[in-house]
């Protein structure tokens, strides 16, 4: 655990009626607690209204007003019940939002979440006044906040659980990942003398020579996978370019090629559930079409080649990560247990962008785990938002390591940086562009797009 905790009050805002929403909302604060504040350095801290409202309180509400002034993030619900007036308002829950408003617009903080729980039918004119209050609320709000609707506590929490952890990842920076250190439970080799890393060395050098060892990344296509021979288990690989470009199904192929040769791959993707994932995978490894998978519309013939490729993926060894919020904290979680339970060839990331640290010191981070593990780690970039401009101005659409440099580390960082480039000229056809190869070669793939099979394969040049 870091020494250095940071500290953030989370205060929800309810009528009496949301007794279990406020259970649930401890209880996930608590979750979030032991599952990343523990590795990432920071504490929340549960604000509910029954914790202070204690009986000898004068004005329970100014108690409430204080600790809401020092909340870093407001969750606001409703249900049947509008609650108590106060002094200045129609209620508390009505007062604590408008103080947590006023707040923000000056200041820019708290974060505010809104919640309305799909009301009980009213049966009572005191139930109907109620109702009546809570819309009025949620119609004044319209142009001042967004809001979601849930339906009971179970819909409830997986979106405070979503929301929480969102907003952890974008305004808690792990002091871990700041400062980029390698972990207190890294491995420390001791010093090496010369003749026993040439030892080593040579042994290696004979395997590549006779062709006895395969590359440890290589992606079944011969002309990218010549040029990527030297990659070793200790690199970090980058791959970028425009939206759909074919980033995730290069990276498909990458993790179907790798683990069909009994390697265990970690393939991570905050932007794609793990269904979707299996999907592109079945459609790779077994040739039926990505549209009739996923719709369920197969003909007669593709059944065969499904079970054919789920039975051979079941076998393996790819191991999928799809949460949405994640940490280089959590990846380096992630890889320590799957080396300790399974061992690792190959770590894969398809989201750079997704990670909420922020990207200035990520290739950093991200080479440091490379070397800690000894494992290589190639991700995905989208470079959507730099290309733009590009393509604005008229610029060459081709991205190049400079246009790296708006984004974060990555081009000083990365020992190997793959760009992907669609040539607008044909709807199917694209270039693999090597931009930056340690110790190896550099240069252009010219390769075709079979999105239905979520596959490439490379163009004869005449």
């Amino acid at each position: 655990m870091s020494t250095n905790i940071k500290k953030f009050k989370i205060f929800m805002a309810s009528p009496d009626d949301l007794y279990e929403e406020r259970k649930i909302f401890g209880e996930v604060i608590e979750a979030i607690n032991r599952s990343r504040g523990d590795v990432e350095g920071f504490h929340l801290d549960a604000i509910v209204w029954e914790k202070y409202a204690y009986p000898e309180a004068h004005n329970p509400q100014a108690i409430a007003n204080k600790l809401l002034g020092e909340a870093a993030m407001v969750v606001v619900a409703f249900w049947n019940k509008f609650g108590a007036p106060t002094k200045d308002f129609p209620s508390g829950t009505m007062e604590e939002f408008a103080k947590a408003y006023e707040k923000r617009k000056a200041t820019g903080k708290p974060s505010i979440k809104i919640y309305f729980r799909q009301p009980t039918p009213p049966t009572t004119l005191p139930q109907i006044d109620e109702l009546r209050k809570i819309l009025e609320f949620k119609e004044s709000i319209n142009d001042k906040a967004l809001y979601k609707v849930y339906v009971d506590d179970k819909e409830f929490k997986d979106l405070i659980q979503e929301h929480i952890n969102a907003w952890a990842s974008s305004t808690v920076k792990p002091a871990e990942i700041q400062s980029v250190q390698i972990s207190d439970t890294a491995k420390i080799e001791p010093v090496s003398d010369m003749r026993s890393v040439l030892g080593a060395l040579f042994k290696e050098i004979e395997k590549k020579y006779d062709g006895s060892e395969k590359p440890n990344i290589y992606f079944g296509l011969p002309q990218l996978d010549l040029y990527l021979r030297q990659l070793d288990e200790n690199n970090l690989i980058l791959v970028a370019g425009d939206a759909s470009t074919g980033k995730t199904t290069l990276l498909i192929t990458l993790a179907n090629i790798i683990s069909a040769s009994g390697k265990p791959v970690l393939f991570i993707s905050p932007r794609l559930h793990k269904k979707d994932i299996g999907e592109r995978l079945i459609c790779n490894n077994g040739g039926v079409a990505l549209n009739r998978i996923k719709s369920g519309a197969l003909r007669d013939s593709d059944w065969s080649p499904v079970a054919n490729a789920a039975g051979r993926l079941s076998e393996q060894p790819i191991y999928l990560d799809d949460n949405y919020s994640i940490s280089v904290s959590h990846i380096r979680q992630t890889i320590t247990e799957l080396m300790a339970s399974h061992g690792l060839h190959l770590v894969i990331v398809d989201g750079l962008n997704y990670i909420q640290q922020g990207n200035d010191k990520l290739g950093q981070a991200l080479r440091v785990l490379s070397r800690e593990h000894q494992v290589p780690i190639i991700g995905s970039l989208d470079m959507s938002a730099i290309l733009s401009n590009k393509k604005y101005y008229g610029s060459d659409k081709r991205p190049l390591l400079e246009d790296l440099d708006k984004i974060g580390d990555f081009r000083a960082e990365a020992d190997t940086i793959i760009f992907m480039h669609r040539d607008t000229d044909y709807v199917d056809n694209y270039e693999i562009i090597i931009s930056k190869n340690k110790d190896g070669p550099r240069g252009t793939v010219k390769v075709r797009l079979m999105s239905h099979l979520c596959k490439f394969e490379e163009i004869e040049i005449e």
